[in-house]
């Protein structure tokens, strides 16, 4: 999951790496167009397989495997500043048109600061159901598990 630190003055930061493992097959996904989601699987299964194989080899993947450990990432923040904490599984991503543009939280945090965590699945979930195929918004499924947590002060 990512730590995401959200502070008083309604700044933010991510003080671990957020790595995409799905990028490549994202990018090969979009490339694929107006096909449907079933012949993007079918034209994209060896890849896909490849990429999981390469779980706790070159991405950590929390599965139980010993091998997950080398990706745990750690630090420290100072909590002086801190109003919240948000701990949230990739399904808490919001979607994205491009594979390849970082990933963006700012919408995240705005809907957690005006509403809460709820808000920020019902936002995902609407964008998702609007794109079935997973054309506008790459991905490999209709939509991903979301579990977060967040931590107020």
């Amino acid at each position: 999951c990512l730590v995401l630190f959200i502070y008083k003055d309604g700044s933010f930061s991510l003080p671990v790496k957020d790595y995409d493992h799905d990028e490549e097959n994202l990018i090969k996904w979009k490339s694929l167009g107006d096909m449907n989601q079933k012949e993007k699987r079918k034209a994209l299964q060896k890849d896909n397989e490849i990429n999981r194989s390469q779980q706790n080899i070159t991405y950590g993947f929390l599965n139980g495997e010993p091998e997950a450990a080398q990706f745990f990432q750690s630090g420290s923040e100072p909590i002086e500043n801190i109003a919240h904490v948000l701990l949230f599984t990739d399904g808490f991503f919001p979607p994205k048109e491009n594979p390849q543009e970082p990933d963006d939280f700012s919408p995240l945090v705005a809907l957690f600061l005006d509403k809460n965590l709820e808000a920020i699945i019902d936002d995902i979930r609407k964008k998702e159901l609007q794109d079935p195929e997973c054309i506008t918004y790459p991905r490999m499924k209709p939509h991903d598990d979301a579990t977060a947590v967040a931590i107020s002060f």
